[in-house]
């Protein structure tokens, strides 16, 4: 017999996280410079 709240917690374990905007630009801009530094070193 599965509960509720074991119900909720199934759905969340299946769910995909996906990416803010925020995290894909602050990715973004790490790869950039990450870039830019290994260039000029």
């Amino acid at each position: 017999m599965e509960t509720e709240v074991s119900a909720i917690a199934g759905m969340l374990e299946r769910t995909e996280s996906e990416s803010t905007p925020l995290q894909k630009e602050i990715a973004g801009v790490s790869k950039l410079l990450g870039t830019h530094f290994m260039l000029h070193i």
